[in-house]
């Protein structure tokens, strides 16, 4: 491995989209030299010039004790980005190569927020969901990472495709419309495509190649998908304010009350959380209102003390009709 690809390595670690394997070879790394912390990189609180001085010590002693020519390349590289890392923000380098700065950004319950990226492409990211990029892409692919809910349109490029790393699939791009449901809480990930064309994989294989209005499922509990058509639009609505539930279990809505309102929803009957309704909701609407809703087609009743919301009920029984003999 040389310098050039020891950096993007870590580039793509501290974007989270660095595949197993590659966090497997950062992970060696960290064998050979004990005394270096990965891991720190995301968590440090140390000033920036105090933890130079410490990468330096812990790099130099670490080749002082191995004697190993082959890592000294390697370590160099370590120190040149970690010092990159921990500049200061808006300070940049004194030189023409600027380096690559990643940003994270974090909606809070009831908020939405739209993220513009250097290559002209828009993210609308849902409530309580977070977006990893860089303030530039410079390699061969344009990628990024979504925990959460987002809608991406894509700046076509045909020679630079747009990444998508959310959970354990990647949706791969040239220039299009599309939304991710990918929340870490959820049973499922979805990704729907609104204009254009996708290719979803996982890590071994392809998946599907997604056409308008086509969306690929996959549950999170047998690791198995499925692709369905569907009408995108009813899917990418949270934007414009509208949620729709479509024979959605009380499970998935508790996750948009929790998302969109901060509220936690618990159920006192573990069968009434499968429990399914189709019912839609405004971002306008006050949360109260929202849970009338809810226990209204559901049958079910509720009690809530601060931020916590209890639903007790067994689900609305079917009709049936009498006949007479």
């Amino acid at each position: 491995m040389n310098e050039l690809q020891f950096n993007e390595l870590i580039d793509r670690y501290l974007a989270g989209t660095a595949s197993t394997e590659e966090i497997e070879q950062l992970n060696a790394l960290e064998q050979s030299f004990p005394q270096i912390d990965i891991q720190s990189i995301h968590t440090t609180s140390v000033k920036p010039d105090i933890l130079k001085k410490r990468i330096y010590r812990k790099i130099a002693g670490s080749i002082f004790k191995k004697r190993s020519l082959r890592w000294i390349g390697a370590a160099a590289a370590v120190a040149a980005l970690l010092l990159v890392v921990w500049l200061p923000k808006g300070k940049p380098l004194n030189n023409s190569n600027k380096e690559i700065v990643y940003h994270q950004v974090k909606t809070s319950a009831g908020r939405i927020k739209e993220v513009h990226l250097s290559d002209g492409s828009i993210v609308t990211l849902n409530a309580g969901s977070t977006l990893a990029y860089p303030d530039r892409f410079a390699n061969n692919f344009r990628e990024v990472k979504l925990v959460g809910q987002a809608f991406f349109k894509v700046k076509h490029n045909t020679h630079q495709p747009f990444l998508v790393h959310a959970g354990s699939l990647t949706t791969r791009v040239l220039g299009t419309s599309f939304d991710v449901y990918a929340y870490p809480e959820a049973h499922e990930v979805r990704i729907t495509l609104a204009t254009g064309r996708i290719n979803v994989a996982d890590s071994k294989t392809d998946l599907a190649t997604l056409t308008p209005n086509h969306q690929l499922v996959l549950n999170k509990a047998n690791n198995s998908t499925q692709t369905l058509a569907v009408k995108a639009s009813y899917y990418t609505s949270w934007k414009t304010g509208q949620q729709f539930f479509k024979q959605s279990s009380l499970e998935e809505v508790g996750l948009y009350l929790n998302k969109w309102y901060g509220i936690t929803l618990s159920f006192k009957q573990k069968s009434l959380k499968n429990y399914r309704i189709t019912t839609s909701f405004t971002a306008s609407m006050p949360v109260k209102q929202v849970l009338e809703i809810i226990t209204a087609s559901s049958c079910a009743q509720y009690t809530m003390h601060q931020k916590n919301v209890v639903l007790s009920g067994s689900g609305c029984q079917p009709i049936t009709h009498k006949t007479n003999h």
